[in-house]
């Protein structure tokens, strides 16, 4: 392999990685903007707070999924740019 072709791959690899972590930490930022906005909901409420917490834990398991498959997605874009990049050789 050429120094310029590895130095392209590595390029493209590093590209690939920065893209997927900005992803997750963008993922990681709305799942904790919604945990947090579900708890503030749920320790104003006052009385038995029944409904306050079922909204609570519907939120946080609606936050726990977007994670998850924004997570797996961004992986999966990973994953086929550092295999693209790879395959270049």
């Amino acid at each position: 392999m050429s120094i310029a072709a590895h130095d392209r791959e590595e390029a493209d690899h590093r590209d690939a990685l920065l893209t997927a972590a900005r992803d997750i930490r963008a993922a990681v930022r709305r799942r904790r903007a919604a945990a947090s906005e579900a708890l503030g909901g749920y320790d104003g409420a006052t009385g038995d707070r029944l409904v306050e917490a079922i909204a609570f834990l519907r939120a946080i398991k609606e936050s726990d999924r977007a994670y998850s498959e924004a997570r797996a997605s961004a992986l999966e874009r990973y994953a086929r740019r550092f295999q693209a990049a790879s395959g270049r050789e």
